[in-house]
């Protein structure tokens, strides 16, 4: 294999992987977000309280 070649393709796999990395936290933050909304409902649901539900800041 001569040195074009090998750049060519090496160039494509980093690209590959961090397009797929990218696509994989950017999925796993949708999820989170999804979790959360779930988790907010569901207290809403078992813990009906005047005041809505204070949260940390930071999660």
């Amino acid at each position: 294999m001569s040195w074009p070649v090998l750049f060519f393709s090496m160039g494509i796999m980093i690209k590959r992987a961090a397009s797929h990395a990218f696509f994989t936290l950017f999925g796993l933050a949708r999820l989170r977000g999804i979790i959360l909304q779930q988790w907010l409902a569901a207290c809403e649901i078992y813990l009906p309280s005047e005041k809505p539900i204070e949260l940390p800041a930071r999660l």
